[in-house]
This record gives C-alpha cells, sequence and structure tokens, in this order.
C-alpha cells in the first residue's frame, strides 16, 4: 500500500472559541487515536492537506506518515473518519487511526474499471454495482487498488467477487457471489400518446361556436337599447 508523509502541529486545547480560530486560519482540527496511542492525541492539520488526502482517497488506499512538529515521534495511521459542515461542506474535523505494521486491519479499496465492454458496443448498458472492496491484511499488504478488466464482457456478462485476482495474504469480506459489475440488455419504455377523440373535440368547438354567437345577439341587443 502507498505511503503519504503528512506533518500537523499538535494542540492543548477543546474550546470552541479555539477550534473556531483554528479553522479562520485554514487549520482543521483532528484527533489521532489507536495502536500505540495512550492517550488521545489533539492535532491541527493545514486544510489544503486535508482537501488533498480525502480527493486521494476516492482513487486510492494509502497509509499516512504522520510527523509531530517540534517532536521526533511519527504514527502510521489511516484516516478513520472526516465531519463536514452541513452547510458549506467544508471539512471540520478529522480523526486518524493509528496502526501496527504486524497487526491486520480492515480497509476499503477502490475498484477501478478498465476497459470498455464488447456489450456496450453493442448497445449492452454497464451497472457498476460495487465501487470498492472491503479487504483485511496487515498495513503493507493490502493493495492501495483493485483493477478490473471489462473488456470481455458481452451483453448478458458479469463479474462476481470470485472473479477478481487477489494477492493470497489478503482476505475478501464479501460474499464471492456477489456481483461486481454486468452488462445488461437495454429496456426500452413504451411512451403512450393519449389521443383526443374527434368527436369530443367537434363538441367542444360546437361549444365554443354558440357561446360567441350568444354573445353577439347580447352585444347587439344592447346596442338597440
Amino acid at each position: 500500500m502507498k505511503r503519504i508523509s503528512l506533518k500537523v502541529m499538535k494542540r492543548d486545547t477543546m474550546k470552541k472559541s479555539d477550534l473556531r480560530k483554528l479553522r479562520e486560519n485554514d487549520l482543521v482540527p483532528g484527533v489521532i487515536y489507536g495502536e500505540g496511542v495512550k492517550d488521545n492525541i489533539l492535532i491541527s492539520v493545514p486544510l489544503k492537506d486535508i482537501i488533498d488526502l480525502i480527493r486521494l482517497e476516492s482513487e486510492e488506499d494509502f497509509l499516512i506518515e504522520l510527523e509531530i512538529e517540534k517532536s521526533r515521534k511519527k504514527y502510521i495511521a489511516v484516516l478513520q473518519d472526516e465531519q463536514f459542515n452541513p452547510v458549506t461542506d467544508e471539512v471540520t474535523h478529522i480523526d486518524f487511526y493509528s496502526v501496527s505494521l504486524d497487526k491486520p486491519i480492515t480497509s476499503k479499496v477502490p475498484i477501478h474499471f478498465i476497459g470498455e465492454p464488447i456489450g456496450a458496443k453493442e448497445g449492452g448498458v454497464l451497472f457498476r454495482t460495487l465501487y470498492e472492496i472491503e479487504l483485511e491484511a496487515k498495513p503493507l499488504d493490502l493493495p492501495s487498488f483493485i483493477e478490473v478488466n471489462i473488456n470481455e464482457l458481452k451483453i448478458g456478462d458479469s463479474i462476481h467477487i470470485s472473479d477478481l485476482e487477489i494477492p493470497s495474504n489478503v482476505k475478501i469480506l464479501h460474499n464471492p457471489n456477489e456481483t461486481v459489475v454486468t452488462v445488461s440488455t437495454p429496456t426500452k419504455e413504451e411512451v403512450k400518446v393519449e389521443e383526443v377523440p374527434v368527436e369530443a373535440e367537434e363538441v367542444t368547438q360546437e361549444g365554443a361556436e354558440t357561446q360567441a354567437t350568444t354573445q353577439e345577439t347580447k352585444e347587439k341587443k344592447e346596442e338597440k337599447k
């Protein structure tokens, strides 16, 4: 698995006013906990670095080597949780989980679909039912992503969990029969056009003409008066 270095700053406060000041200075409050961490470590991280991590997280899995400034202490961690402002969608808090390189961890790894199915070129519809796969292994044994070649899929073909090429030292936490991707036959929806009966249309026109004639007669009578 890929490893990324990240420098963070230690903080000593949890007051709302101080957290607000951090965010105003483009810093995101966070915490480190997990393996090798006796007491939770309060930190702050540059917002730009967090945005880059979250963007990368959607493409591949990775380990983060956290280095606390003004300290020699380092932690190998994973992104555990991100909190967002419900209005602005800005990152408001970040959790890092410290891991041991000698113990298995569970992680969701993105799936990269490679190619264009034969079936799609023939008019079929490609359905991706999984975009990530949950795996268990020691951190350095976990792949950053899983590649799935879909070039040869014809209409009616599917790829299941059991078809994926996963290293033998990595455990898949899914049902082997679960579908990853399939190419289906397109379904045509019939559009019903509601026709207006001719008779009804004629009656409507006659009614309109009668109303117009009545109005005209009424106006002539008023003129004579």
